[in-house]
């Protein structure tokens, strides 16, 4: 925070990657925020190399697998791999089916794409009954549903969304 505050956020990145590098038998959990770092600093392709390490030592069937492959899938999907990040999405979803975020992230992704639509016209629906109170998935319903041409049921959302969230610039 140090190094972020008064050089700029890259060089604290830098920093804790060569501290990172220097530890001989890093532990799951230092992996999984190395990873993490990375990712929250858009460094998407460093986060996938540090996901790949934890995918074969995670139980596959566990909520933290899915998670992972949240994570890694999301990564994929800032490099324009949809192929990867899809199969990662899916994946998730089959060992946790009610997860929200995975749910619209996958939708989401498969709107920009104008892929299939109505699929992720459902699962975004599907996320809005499990998280009815979330302005990003309410957002998300409300693009999916101006992408069909049904304009009374997207302003709806979309009104909502900008009711939530008035100072986002996408939503606006």
């Amino acid at each position: 925070q140090i190094i972020s505050k008064e050089v700029n956020n890259e060089e604290s990145l830098n920093f804790i990657n060569k501290k990172f590098k220097k530890i001989d038998n890093p532990s799951t959990k230092m992996i999984f925020d190395i990873a993490n770092f990375n990712k929250n600093s858009k460094k998407y392709k460093e986060a996938i190399i540090y996901y790949d390490q934890l995918i074969p030592i995670i139980d596959s069937n566990s909520f933290i697998y899915a998670n992972l492959l949240y994570r890694r899938g999301s990564s994929n999907e800032r490099l324009g791999n949809y192929l990867k990040s899809d199969k990662d999405f899916l994946k998730s979803l089959e060992i946790n089916p009610d997860d929200a975020y995975v749910l619209n992230y996958l939708a989401y992704s498969w709107l920009e794409r104008k892929y299939k639509i109505d699929s992720a016209i459902k699962m975004l629906e599907k996320a809005y009954t499990l998280r009815s109170d979330d302005p990003y998935i309410i957002d998300s319903v409300g693009w999916g549903h101006y992408l069909i041409k049904d304009f009374l049921k997207a302003e709806k959302f979309l009104k909502r969304a900008v009711e939530l969230m008035p100072d986002d610039p996408v939503v606006n």
